[in-house]
C-alpha cells in the first residue's frame, strides 16, 4: 500500500509539474479544486458518518451503497467547505477585515 501511495503522489506531482511548465489552461481550476479538497478533508469524515447513519437503515445493497456514499460525502464536503468560505468572507466584510492574501 505504501508503494501505491508513493506512486500516486509521484504521478500527481509529475502531472502538476507538467502543467506548470507548459502553462496549461486548466491550472487555475486545478488549484481551486485542490484548495477546496484540502478544506473539505475533515468534513468528509463528518458527512460520511452521518450519511452512513441515515442510509444504513434503508438496507440498500452494499454494491449500491458505497458508490452512493462516495458521491454524497464528496459533494457535501465540497459544498460545506465552499459554504464556510462564503460565510467567512461575509463575516470578514462585516468586521472590516481586509487581507490581501491569496486564497484567504
Amino acid at each position: 500500500m505504501i508503494f501505491y501511495n508513493l506512486a500516486t503522489i509521484g504521478l500527481i506531482a509529475t502531472f502538476a509539474l507538467y502543467m506548470q511548465k507548459y502553462r496549461n489552461q486548466w491550472l487555475p481550476m486545478v488549484h481551486w479544486i485542490a484548495l477546496y479538497a484540502h478544506r473539505a478533508y475533515l468534513s468528509h469524515v463528518f458527512w460520511l458518518y452521518w450519511c452512513w447513519k441515515l442510509l444504513n437503515p434503508l438496507h440498500i445493497p452494499l454494491m449500491l451503497l458505497f458508490p452512493l456514499l462516495i458521491l454524497l460525502t464528496v459533494g457535501l464536503a465540497f459544498l460545506s467547505a465552499f459554504s464556510f468560505h462564503l460565510i467567512w468572507v461575509k463575516f470578514k466584510d462585516l468586521l472590516g477585515i481586509h487581507r490581501h492574501l491569496t486564497n484567504g
